[in-house]
C-alpha cells in the first residue's frame, strides 16, 4: 500500500500527460491554417513528410475541393452553401487523415475554439487532481475540451497576465485563495476573457462559486470543542500563516480559539512536499510530552493531515486516544487510513458544475454584464481520529 501510494503521488504529472491535459508539443507552423491567405501559399503542400500533421490543405487535396471549402464545413459555417455530399466526402477525409482543427489558429481569428481552461493552484495535492477530473468529465460532457494549466504557487500575484492571451480557449475556470479582488488578478486581459473563479471570493465585480470554508472549518472546530478538546492547534501552510485577514479557515480557527479563552498555536510548514512536511510535524508534536503538547492537532487540509497521521504514530501516540486530528478538502486517501479522517467534505462536483455552468453562460452570451455568485456548503465527516 505504501509502495502504491508513493508511486502515485510521485507520478500525477506523467498521469496527466497521458490524460492529454498537459502537452510538450510546439504549435505545428507548418499547418496552413496557422497562417493568413497571403502566407498559405507558402507553406501548402503534400503530406511527404510523416512529422507533419494533416492539415487543412491535405483534407482538401483528398476530397478535391479548395481549402475555402473545407474550412467552411469542417468550422460549421451555416452560411455556406455546400452540397450534402461534399460535406460529407469532407468529413470522410478530415477522419481517414485525422485531422484535427488548430486551435490556436481559431483563437487567433477571434473564433470559439470550443474550449475551457481550468487553473489550478498545484499539482501535488490530491484535491486538486480532483477538480481536474470532474471539470474534465463535465466539460466534455458539454461539448467543450479542458486545457489545463496548474500555477505551482498561490502567490497570484506573480501570474503572467499576458498568458490569457496565449491560450487558445473560450473561457477560463480559476481556483484561487488569494485575498486580492478577483477582477484584479489578470488585469485588463479579465475584460477580453470570460473567467469564473472558483474557491474564495473577495469582490461583487466577477462571477463564481465561493466554497463556505469559513462555515466549514466552524464545523470542524466546535466538533473538537464537543469532544472536549481544548487545546488546539493549527497546522498551516506559510503562506497561509503570513497573511492574517486573507483565509477563512485560518479566521475561523482563531474564532474558536478566542471564544474558548485558549492559546494561539500555528504550526507551520512549507507549502510544498506537504505530507512530508506533515509527517515531520507529527513527529515532533508526538516528542513533546503530555503536559505541553495540544490535544488536537486541526489541520490545513487532509493532505498534510495524512502526513501528520502517520508522524504521530511513528512517534507513539494514539489517535485519537492521546490527540485529535482534523482535516479539510475530503480526498479519498484521507478515508484510507486505518483510523480513517475527521474532515470538511468540499464538494468538487458541485462547484466545478456550477462554475463550468456560469462560465459557458458567459461563453455564449458575451453582452451579458451581471455577474453570478454562488455559495456552497461543506459537509462535515466525523471519522476515527477524534
Amino acid at each position: 500500500m505504501c509502495c502504491y501510494m508513493n508511486f502515485k503521488y510521485i507520478n500525477y504529472q506523467l498521469l496527466l500527460l497521458a490524460c492529454g491535459w498537459l502537452s510538450a508539443t510546439p504549435i505545428d507552423k507548418t499547418d496552413p491554417s496557422c497562417y493568413d491567405c497571403a502566407t498559405l501559399v507558402h507553406v501548402r503542400g503534400s503530406m511527404s513528410n510523416n512529422a507533419l500533421r494533416p492539415s487543412l490543405a491535405d483534407v482538401a487535396a483528398k476530397a478535391s475541393v479548395s481549402v475555402g471549402t473545407v474550412s467552411h464545413v469542417l468550422n460549421g459555417n451555416p452560411k455556406a452553401r455546400i452540397a450534402q455530399a461534399t460535406q460529407e466526402r469532407i468529413r470522410r477525409a478530415a477522419d481517414e487523415l485525422g485531422y484535427r482543427p488548430n486551435r490556436f489558429a481559431r483563437s487567433l481569428a477571434g473564433k470559439h475554439v470550443r474550449s475551457i481552461g481550468l487553473m489550478i493552484p498545484t499539482l501535488n495535492n490530491p484535491f486538486f487532481i480532483s477538480v481536474a477530473v470532474v471539470a474534465q468529465r463535465r466539460i466534455l460532457d458539454l461539448g467543450y475540451e479542458m486545457v489545463l494549466d496548474p500555477i505551482f504557487a498561490q502567490e497570484w500575484a506573480v501570474i503572467d497576465h499576458r498568458r490569457l492571451g496565449y491560450w487558445p480557449v473560450d473561457g477560463i475556470l480559476m481556483w484561487t485563495f488569494t485575498s486580492q479582488p478577483t477582477n484584479e488578478i489578470f488585469g485588463a486581459q479579465a475584460s477580453r476573457m470570460p473567467i469564473v473563479y472558483l474557491g474564495l471570493m473577495n469582490d461583487a465585480y466577477c462571477s463564481g462559486v465561493q466554497v463556505d470554508f469559513y462555515t466549514g472549518m466552524t464545523r470542524v472546530l466546535n466538533h473538537l470543542i464537543q469532544r472536549g478538546r481544548r487545546n488546539l492547534a493549527f497546522v498551516v501552510p506559510e503562506t497561509v500563516a503570513n497573511k492574517p485577514s486573507s483565509d477563512r479557515r485560518r479566521e475561523a480557527y482563531f474564532d474558536a480559539v478566542k471564544s474558548l479563552g485558549g492559546e494561539i498555536q500555528i504550526l507551520r510548514y512549507a507549502d510544498d512536499h506537504e505530507m512530508a512536511n506533515g509527517r515531520r510535524i507529527g513527529l515532533e508534536v508526538g516528542a513533546l510530552s503530555a503536559r505541553v503538547r495540544p490535544d488536537a492537532l486541526v489541520c490545513y487540509n487532509d493532505n498534510v493531515a495524512i502526513g501528520v497521521y502517520h508522524g504521530l504514530r511513528a512517534a507513539g501516540l494514539s489517535v485519537p486516544g492521546d490527540i485529535s486530528l482534523t482535516g479539510f478538502d475530503g480526498i479519498e486517501e484521507g478515508q484510507c487510513l486505518d483510523n480513517p479522517l475527521t474532515t470538511a467534505m468540499v464538494p468538487a462536483d458541485l462547484v466545478c458544475g456550477a462554475g463550468i455552468e456560469m462560465l459557458i453562460e458567459r461563453i455564449e452570451n458575451p453582452m451579458l454584464e451581471q455577474h453570478t455568485q454562488i455559495a456552497i456548503p461543506t459537509r462535515l465527516i466525523v471519522g476515527a481520529t477524534t
